[in-house]
Protein backbone atom coordinates (compact mmCIF):
# COMPACT_ATOMS: atom_id res chain seq x y z
CA UNK A 1 0.00 0.00 0.00
CA UNK A 2 1.42 3.37 -1.03
CA UNK A 3 0.24 6.89 -0.33
CA UNK A 4 -0.06 8.55 -3.75
CA UNK A 5 1.92 11.55 -2.48
CA UNK A 6 4.91 9.24 -2.04
CA UNK A 7 4.99 7.86 -5.59
CA UNK A 8 8.37 8.29 -7.24
CA UNK A 9 9.79 7.37 -10.65
CA UNK A 10 10.63 3.69 -10.82
CA UNK A 11 7.94 2.65 -8.33
CA UNK A 12 5.60 1.53 -11.12
CA UNK A 13 6.47 -1.20 -13.60
CA UNK A 14 7.54 0.06 -17.03
CA UNK A 15 6.44 1.62 -19.22
CA UNK A 16 5.32 4.83 -17.48
CA UNK A 17 1.55 5.38 -17.76
CA UNK A 18 0.33 7.42 -20.71
CA UNK A 19 -3.00 8.00 -18.97
CA UNK A 20 -3.35 9.08 -15.33
CA UNK A 21 -6.81 8.94 -13.77
CA UNK A 22 -7.42 10.19 -10.24
CA UNK A 23 -10.58 10.24 -8.15
CA UNK A 24 -9.28 10.96 -4.65
CA UNK A 25 -10.92 11.79 -1.36
CA UNK A 26 -9.74 13.64 1.74
CA UNK A 27 -6.71 15.13 -0.04
CA UNK A 28 -6.21 18.00 -2.43
CA UNK A 29 -5.15 17.17 -5.96
CA UNK A 30 -2.70 20.06 -5.62
CA UNK A 31 -0.75 17.95 -3.13
CA UNK A 32 -0.53 14.87 -5.34
CA UNK A 33 0.03 16.42 -8.77
CA UNK A 34 3.84 16.45 -8.44
CA UNK A 35 3.87 12.72 -7.67
CA UNK A 36 1.41 11.87 -10.45
CA UNK A 37 3.43 13.86 -12.95
CA UNK A 38 6.72 12.31 -11.78
CA UNK A 39 5.63 8.72 -12.46
CA UNK A 40 3.77 9.36 -15.72
CA UNK A 41 5.04 9.47 -19.26
CA UNK A 42 5.95 13.09 -20.13
CA UNK A 43 3.19 13.10 -22.78
CA UNK A 44 0.56 11.47 -20.52
CA UNK A 45 -3.00 12.68 -20.40
CA UNK A 46 -4.31 13.32 -16.88
CA UNK A 47 -8.03 12.93 -16.19
CA UNK A 48 -8.69 14.16 -12.67
CA UNK A 49 -11.87 14.55 -10.67
CA UNK A 50 -11.85 17.84 -8.79
CA UNK A 51 -13.87 17.60 -5.61
CA UNK A 52 -14.36 21.14 -4.32
CA UNK A 53 -14.85 20.00 -0.73
CA UNK A 54 -11.20 18.87 -0.67
CA UNK A 55 -9.81 21.86 -2.57
CA UNK A 56 -11.36 24.85 -0.81
CA UNK A 57 -10.78 26.01 2.76
CA UNK A 58 -13.02 24.77 5.55
CA UNK A 59 -14.88 28.07 5.60
CA UNK A 60 -16.30 27.35 2.14
CA UNK A 61 -17.55 23.87 3.06
CA UNK A 62 -21.12 23.88 4.29
CA UNK A 63 -23.21 21.55 6.38
CA UNK A 64 -22.68 17.91 5.53
CA UNK A 65 -19.43 18.67 3.70
CA UNK A 66 -21.18 20.21 0.70
CA UNK A 67 -19.79 23.19 -1.21
CA UNK A 68 -22.77 25.06 -2.64
CA UNK A 69 -21.18 28.29 -3.87
CA UNK A 70 -20.31 28.23 -7.59
CA UNK A 71 -17.52 30.75 -6.99
CA UNK A 72 -15.94 28.22 -4.62
CA UNK A 73 -16.29 25.54 -7.32
CA UNK A 74 -14.51 27.84 -9.75
CA UNK A 75 -11.74 28.55 -7.24
CA UNK A 76 -11.31 24.82 -6.61
CA UNK A 77 -11.01 23.94 -10.30
CA UNK A 78 -8.79 26.96 -11.04
CA UNK A 79 -6.52 26.05 -8.12
CA UNK A 80 -5.97 22.55 -9.51
CA UNK A 81 -5.36 23.96 -13.00
CA UNK A 82 -2.81 26.43 -11.60
CA UNK A 83 -1.03 23.66 -9.68
CA UNK A 84 -0.99 21.56 -12.86
CA UNK A 85 0.57 24.43 -14.80
CA UNK A 86 3.46 24.47 -12.32
CA UNK A 87 3.98 20.80 -13.25
CA UNK A 88 3.99 21.63 -16.98
CA UNK A 89 0.40 20.56 -17.65
CA UNK A 90 -2.19 22.68 -19.40
CA UNK A 91 -5.94 22.40 -19.32
CA UNK A 92 -7.37 20.66 -22.35
CA UNK A 93 -10.96 20.36 -21.14
CA UNK A 94 -13.23 20.66 -18.12
CA UNK A 95 -16.79 19.62 -17.37
CA UNK A 96 -18.99 18.91 -14.39
CA UNK A 97 -19.60 15.31 -13.47
CA UNK A 98 -23.14 14.34 -14.45
CA UNK A 99 -23.39 12.53 -11.11
CA UNK A 100 -23.16 14.35 -7.77
CA UNK A 101 -20.78 13.21 -5.06
CA UNK A 102 -22.29 11.07 -2.27
CA UNK A 103 -23.19 14.11 -0.15
CA UNK A 104 -24.54 16.01 -3.18
CA UNK A 105 -21.40 17.94 -4.14
CA UNK A 106 -21.00 19.10 -7.71
CA UNK A 107 -17.66 17.69 -8.88
CA UNK A 108 -15.65 18.40 -12.01
CA UNK A 109 -13.49 16.48 -14.45
CA UNK A 110 -10.37 18.18 -15.80
CA UNK A 111 -8.30 16.88 -18.70
CA UNK A 112 -4.69 18.01 -18.43
CA UNK A 113 -1.77 17.42 -20.76
CA UNK A 114 1.62 18.84 -21.54
CA UNK A 115 1.45 21.47 -24.25
CA UNK A 116 -2.27 22.21 -23.91
CA UNK A 117 -2.84 25.89 -24.51
CA UNK A 118 -6.61 26.23 -24.20
CA UNK A 119 -8.37 29.21 -22.64
CA UNK A 120 -8.25 27.77 -19.12
CA UNK A 121 -10.31 30.54 -17.53
CA UNK A 122 -12.99 30.16 -20.19
CA UNK A 123 -13.09 26.38 -19.85
CA UNK A 124 -13.37 26.61 -16.05
CA UNK A 125 -16.12 29.24 -16.25
CA UNK A 126 -18.06 27.15 -18.76
CA UNK A 127 -17.74 24.01 -16.62
CA UNK A 128 -18.97 25.89 -13.55
CA UNK A 129 -21.96 27.31 -15.46
CA UNK A 130 -22.87 23.78 -16.57
CA UNK A 131 -22.39 22.60 -12.97
CA UNK A 132 -24.84 25.24 -11.82
CA UNK A 133 -27.38 24.06 -14.39
CA UNK A 134 -26.95 20.47 -13.21
CA UNK A 135 -27.38 21.49 -9.58
CA UNK A 136 -30.53 23.46 -10.39
CA UNK A 137 -32.21 20.60 -12.22
CA UNK A 138 -30.97 17.92 -9.85
CA UNK A 139 -27.80 16.19 -11.05
CA UNK A 140 -27.81 12.53 -11.86
CA UNK A 141 -30.20 12.42 -14.76
CA UNK A 142 -29.37 12.42 -18.45
CA UNK A 143 -27.64 15.60 -19.48
CA UNK A 144 -25.46 17.18 -22.09
CA UNK A 145 -22.98 18.32 -19.44
CA UNK A 146 -20.08 16.33 -20.92
CA UNK A 147 -19.98 18.27 -24.18
CA UNK A 148 -17.58 21.23 -24.39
Amino acid sequence: RTNVRHLRPGMLPPPPPRLVVADLSFISLRLVLPALRAVADPTADHLLMVKPQFEVGRAAVGKGGVVRDPSAWAAAVAGVVEAAAVQGLGLSGACPSPLPGPAGNVEFFVHLRAGAVADAAGLVASAVRRGEALALRGAGGPSDSMTP
